[in-house]
């Protein structure tokens, strides 16, 4: 079986749910944002795996994972097999407080594997502002979108822990 279709050779790709929409649409940026957010958490991932003592951080970014493909299917139109959940917002809420961070005195990164951390709260940041637009037409549960903000959140105070306690 060939990788390539060509199918969407003409600017236009096809939904979860079969329909055949422009590559312009916001559902593909959406998805696109979603995308890049996951590349990002697999390097935050295969940071703290080589770090000492981050295996509980690492299962739970990886965690994050599977919640960001169901928020993937929410905002194509399905129904996400286990929705993003008020318990999915305080585990984010939990290791937040436990990091327990000043960051009034941060200035910048040196650790690379904070930078990588970082990076994945910009891309957060990002799928936040296009999802905006899917939170204002009802598209998209408050909850969800709660989560994303959340999420920003833990991968900043994340990357100044990281940062204090492996950077150069």
């Amino acid at each position: 079986m060939k990788i390539y279709t060509k199918k969407g050779d003409g600017g236009t790709t096809h939904t979860a749910k079969g329909e055949k929409i422009p590559k312009s649409s916001c559902l593909i940026e959406a998805n696109g944002v979603i995308d890049e957010l996951q590349t990002a958490i697999d390097k935050v991932i295969y940071g703290l795996d080589i770090l000492p003592d981050m295996k509980f951080k690492m299962e739970f970014c990886i965690n994050l994972q599977c919640r960001l493909r169901q928020l993937g299917a929410e905002i194509s139109g399905l129904d996400p097999e286990y929705p993003i959940e008020y318990s999915d917002i305080d585990a984010l809420e939990i290791q937040i407080d436990n990091l327990d961070e000043d960051v009034w005195e941060f200035v910048r990164f040196h650790s690379p594997i904070a930078m990588d951390i970082d990076e994945a709260r910009v891309r957060t940041r990002k799928a936040e502002r296009v999802l905006t637009t899917y939170l204002e037409d009802k598209k998209l549960n408050a909850l969800s979108y709660a989560f994303i903000n959340r999420l920003s959140d833990y991968f900043f105070i994340l990357a100044v822990h990281i940062d204090r306690k492996f950077g150069e």
